[in-house]
C-alpha cells in the first residue's frame, strides 16, 4: 500500500478512489516513486488462514501480525480452481514447503516478496 504524501484521491462518499488515474511522470510512465508500506494482517486472521502455529517463531521485525497475509501466500484469496498462477508456476510453488522459504533461514527474500513484509520500501 502506498503512503501518499498528501492524501489519496477520494470518491464523493469519502472513500479512497481505487479507480483514480495513476500519477504519471513527465515521460508519461506511471510514477511509482514514494514510500510504500504493506498493510499488515492481524494475528487472528493469520491464524485463521494458516493455522494456530503462526507466530510461534518470528524473525525480529517480521512478527506474524506485522506482515501481510500475501507474504505467505500471494494467492490466498483465490480458490484453487480460480488461481491465476500458471500450472508450471504452481508446481514450483508446491515444492516450497515450510522451512524452504529463504526468510526461514534468515536469508534475503528478494523482490517482490520483500515488499510484503513489514519494512518500508522507497522507490526513487
Amino acid at each position: 500500500m502506498r503512503k501518499w504524501l498528501n492524501s489519496p484521491p477520494r470518491t464523493r462518499d469519502g472513500k479512497p478512489d481505487l479507480a483514480a488515474a495513476v500519477p504519471r511522470a513527465v515521460d508519461g510512465k506511471p510514477d511509482l516513486s514514494g514510500v510504500w508500506h504493506v498493510q499488515s494482517t492481524s494475528l487472528a486472521e493469520m491464524k485463521r488462514l494458516y493455522g494456530d502455529r503462526v507466530g510461534e517463531t518470528n524473525v525480529p521485525g517480521m512478527e506474524a501480525d506485522t506482515i501481510s497475509k500475501y507474504s505467505i501466500n500471494i494467492v490466498v484469496d483465490f480458490r484453487p480452481a480460480e488461481s491465476p498462477i500458471r500450472p508450471e508456476a504452481a508446481e514450483i510453488l508446491s515444492r516450497h514447503l515450510p522451512g524452504t522459504n529463504p526468510a526461514d533461514r534468515c536469508l534475503p527474500i528478494g523482490i517482490p516478496a520483500a515488499g510484503l513484509v513489514s519494512e518500508l520500501n522507497e522507490i526513487v
